[in-house]
């Protein structure tokens, strides 16, 4: 009976793992995943599509250097290291921070592809004693606009959600649709003009609206919750099923936050 039992253990935790390893495949977000000894042990497809490295390519061996903030490596690297020096040396690149050791930032890449701003979300692994085992990093590039008073579209944050090639909309602090960018407009066929102002209720599936409603609560007051699956309908009312990634960035204005929901389509 003790064997049956831990073998049901040992199959739920490698089914455990193959979720969380789709999960990652499937995210738009380029993810990797560093072991304690700074190895990666996760890269996905949206990392390889970013770098032009091949998961094979890198596991094993040190994050790619263009993923380096300075001489201290990646974000991941430095959060195994020395977690405190995130807000010692990179405080007024934090966008938010939670107890548990996640951290979003707005950081400039000397070397993603001759330099460039990212969002990047990065956290701590850690086992039940809670020592660090490793880290797991996003990171979502900005593609600056040229302004004559030198600011960047969308205000103080600078992410240009339009330039995103995947469906990708923000929801402002009263819940109403505030940005809808091209994407949408092609793959669920409803126009900015007509969903800007709305609730983003109307295309979700009933039955998932009320966890669809929390998650926009918890992103609103600074978290982040990992990939989501969720069903849409399009304007001709068939059904999208999409991986979601949601997370908080500052609003236009500078003052709170907004939720943006980069949408992956997922429907076979």
């Amino acid at each position: 009976e003790a064997l049956r039992r831990e073998q049901k253990k040992s199959q739920a935790v490698r089914k455990s793992k193959k979720y969380i390893d789709d999960i990652l495949a499937k995210s738009p977000i380029p993810t990797f995943i560093l072991d304690k000894n700074h190895r990666v042990i996760q890269w996905n497809g949206a990392c390889q599509q970013m770098t032009g490295v091949l998961a094979e390519e890198m596991l094993g061996k040190e994050v790619w250097e263009g993923f380096s903030i300075d001489d201290r490596g990646s974000m991941a690297d430095i959060i195994i290291d020395d977690p405190d020096l995130i807000e010692e040396k990179y405080a007024d690149s934090i966008i938010s921070k939670q107890d548990y050791g996640r951290f979003e930032l707005e950081m400039f890449l000397p070397k993603l592809k001759g330099g460039r701003r990212a969002i990047i979300t990065v956290a701590p692994i850690m086992d039940n004693n809670e020592i660090v085992r490793g880290a797991i990093q996003t990171i979502q590039e900005i593609k600056d606009l040229p302004h004559e008073n030198g600011m960047r579209k969308n205000g103080p944050s600078g992410l240009i959600e339009e330039s995103f090639v995947h469906p990708t909309f923000k929801i402002d602090s009263r819940g109403k649709i505030s940005f809808w960018n091209r994407a949408c407009e092609e793959k669920f066929g409803f126009p900015s003009s007509q969903m800007l102002g709305k609730s983003p209720l109307t295309f979700v599936s009933k039955r998932y609206r009320s966890n669809f409603r929390k998650m926009v609560i918890s992103v609103l007051k600074g978290e982040s919750p990992i990939d989501k699956e969720w069903k849409y309908y399009d304007s001709e009312g068939k059904p999208l099923y999409v991986l979601a990634n949601a997370y908080p960035l500052k609003a236009s204005d500078g003052e709170g936050r907004e939720c943006v929901i980069v949408n992956t389509n997922i429907t076979d």
